[in-house]
C-alpha cells in the first residue's frame, strides 16, 4: 500500500545544502529531497519561498526543483494576508522574523516543515505557547540522524506528537 502524499514546506537551507560541499549536511538534505520526490509528496510554495529558492539553489537542487515542477508536485499558497502573519511578527525574535513564511505556508497546508535550522525550530516552539496554531506544525531536520526523516517521509509523514513544535 503506497504511503499518503503530504504537502511539505522545505526551508531554503535544505535547497541550498543539497548537492553542496558540506558532506554530512549535503547528503542528508539531498536524500530528504529525493525521498520527497520518490514518495510523491509535494512542496508548498509562496512567492517569498520561491524567491529564496531562486537566490539560493544549487545546481543539484535546481535539477530537483525542475523534476518537482515537471511532475506538478507543488502547491502555491498565498500567505501575504494570512491572519497569523501580524500576530507572529509581533514576536521580537530575528529567527521568527526571517522564517515567518515557513510557518505560514505550513499552517495553510499539512503543517510540516523540513529544515536544518534548529534556532528557528526552538524559536517557533517557544512562540507556540503564545500562538497555539503553530504548535501543531511538525518540524523535521534531515541533518539529525535520530529523527530518521527519510524513513518518516517514506511512511507518509504521519502525525507524531514528538515532532510537533508544541512538544519541543
Amino acid at each position: 500500500m503506497p504511503s499518503p502524499s503530504r504537502r511539505l514546506v522545505i526551508d531554503t537551507d535544505i535547497i541550498q545544502s543539497a548537492g553542496g560541499r558540506s558532506e554530512k549536511r549535503s547528503k542528508a538534505c539531498s536524500q530528504a529531497l529525493e525521498t520527497v520526490y520518490d514518495v510523491c509528496h509535494s512542496i508548498v510554495l509562496s512567492k517569498e519561498l520561491m524567491g529564496e529558492y531562486t537566490r539560493h539553489r544549487t545546481r543539484w537542487s535546481s535539477k530537483w526543483l525542475h523534476k518537482i515542477f515537471g511532475a506538478k508536485k507543488y502547491e502555491k499558497v498565498s500567505i501575504e494576508d494570512h491572519p497569523l502573519r501580524q500576530q507572529i511578527l509581533r514576536i521580537p525574535n530575528q529567527a521568527i522574523q526571517k522564517d515567518v513564511s515557513l510557518v505560514l505556508c505550513a499552517v495553510s497546508t499539512d503543517s510540516i516543515v523540513l529544515s536544518c535550522d534548529e534556532n528557528a525550530r526552538r524559536s517557533f516552539a517557544e512562540a507556540s505557547m503564545q500562538i497555539p496554531d503553530i504548535g501543531r506544525i511538525h518540524w523535521a531536520n534531515p541533518e539529525r540522524p535520530e529523527e530518521d526523516v527519510c524513513e518518516w517521509l517514506k511512511t507518509g509523514a504521519p502525525n507524531q506528537p514528538g515532532r510537533q513544535l508544541s512538544q519541543q
